[in-house]
C-alpha cells in the first residue's frame, strides 16, 4: 500500500469514464461485492451508527454490518 499512488482513486474513475465513453462497458450494469471483512481498529457500535454518531473520521459510513453463518 506504502507504493500505491496517492491519485488511486481519480486513476480508477478516470478509467472507469474513459471505459465507458469508449463502449467498452455499460454504466447501467452494476455488480456488488459482498465479502464481509474483519474490521480492523476503532470500534464503532452499532447504536452509534444508527443515531448517526461517527466516533472519527475516516470511516465508510456506507458500510454495513454483516454475519458469517459459517464462521460466525
Amino acid at each position: 500500500m506504502k507504493t500505491m499512488s496517492t491519485d488511486i482513486k481519480q486513476r480508477i474513475s478516470t478509467m472507469g469514464y474513459l471505459f465507458v465513453t469508449e463502449g467498452l462497458v455499460d454504466s447501467s450494469i452494476t455488480t456488488i461485492d459482498s465479502t464481509l471483512l474483519k474490521a480492523k481498529g476503532h470500534i464503532w457500535h452499532n447504536s452509534s451508527r444508527i443515531k448517526g454518531v461517527v466516533p472519527r473520521s475516516g470511516i465508510d459510513t456506507d458500510a454495513r454490518w454483516g454475519h458469517s453463518h459459517t464462521k460466525g
